[in-house]
């Protein structure tokens, strides 16, 4: 009877714990703010007590567009993402790549600010091994294991891959992106962002429509100059989609510089460390170092339920490990690539 009323079915979208080491999947704009040639690397895994594991990983090139002459100005970027999706030990898997492209508008020629308007388009292939899954019609009672694995089952009608294009696009607000903190004591971004604008169709059945719902996300954050030494940032995001499903995450970072200088150099080494709540579901914690061209971050996933129920798979905390690499880098320091670092 409850099959009968069974419309439709949803689960969480997958998605980085270090959100803006994985900047383009969080917004497109994002790939104007680096001010030098960029390379990124996540990887998130999760660990199921059956032995089965859960992988999302990503790579990103990013590339900054700067003007010529004597008041060189970067005016925008372009980023390209490849990523790959493992579910269940390859029974579900989703592999694309994204194109960014961004472009810096400042607000006045001596002003600290300025707003970046970014699009976004990609190619993504999912696929389902459907020979992994049992089916009811290949259960039997003739059989002392009650399965046969030679029966008939319905995945004929279902195809094994999809294939769809999708296109997004975002802006964000940025105070004193450079960090100049003799001048100012903080800076702060605000943005947008607009993902599935074209509402792809993602059904595995031929003549079938399933389509992809919008998403809209909000991201805000701040980094308060403590001392020479000290900065603190709080930051909030927010996702809502079209299908009304939302989520809220809250977290902060603190970072500590080892140099007595007040000036950024090459051997400066900052230590960070962070923590978010994602609301009513899970804790994640974040460390991490930046040494000149070289970040690198560890964030470890806790759901909440994991630490006061029962044993169950799908509540596994998860880890994740990124690497970023500046090429070409002023050894006298600026600008980074995101507000974490």
């Amino acid at each position: 009877m409850l099959a009968c009323f069974a419309f439709s079915a949803s689960g969480q979208n997958s998605q980085f714990s270090q959100y803006y080491t994985s900047s383009l999947f969080l917004n497109p704009s994002f790939a104007g703010i680096p001010p030098d040639l960029q390379v990124s690397l996540n990887h998130k895994r999760q660990f199921q007590t059956s032995g089965i594991s859960n992988e999302l990983s990503q790579f990103s090139i990013l590339y900054p567009f700067v003007s010529s002459g004597f008041n060189a100005r970067q005016f925008g970027g372009i980023g390209l993402t490849a990523f790959s999706e493992s579910i269940g030990d390859n029974f579900f898997k989703n592999n694309g790549f994204m194109v960014s492209t961004a472009y810096n508008l400042r607000l006045g020629d001596f002003s600290p600010d300025y707003v970046i308007f970014g699009l976004q388009g990609g190619y993504f292939n999912e696929s389902i091994n459907f020979g992994n899954l049992q089916w009811g019609s290949q259960y039997t009672p003739y059989l002392v294991s009650g399965f046969d694995p030679n029966a008939a089952d319905p995945s004929a009608q279902f195809n094994d891959m999809v294939h769809y294009p999708v296109f997004n696009a975002g802006l964000t607000y940025y105070f004193n992106p450079a960090r100049t903190y003799r001048l100012y004591k903080y800076s702060a971004f605000s943005g947008f962002s607009f993902k599935n604008l074209n509402r792809p169709n993602t059904s595995f059945m031929g003549g079938e429509v399933a389509r992809k719902p919008m998403f809209m996300t909000y991201h805000g954050g701040m980094e308060f100059s403590i001392s020479h030494k000290l900065r603190w940032s709080p930051n909030g995001i927010f996702y809502y989609s079209t299908d009304n499903r939302y989520q809220f995450n809250m977290g902060s970072y603190v970072s500590y510089s080892f140099s007595d200088n007040r000036s950024l150099k090459a051997n400066n080494l900052y230590l960070t460390f962070g923590l978010w709540y994602r609301l009513r579901d899970s804790f994640i914690f974040t460390t991490g170092f930046q040494n000149n061209n070289l970040q690198m971050a560890f964030s470890y996933d806790l759901n909440k339920a994991y630490l006061f129920t029962e044993p169950n798979e799908s509540l596994v905390p998860s880890f994740e490990i990124s690497l970023t690499y500046t090429l070409g880098k002023d050894k006298k320091g600026g600008s980074s690539s995101n507000p974490l670092f």
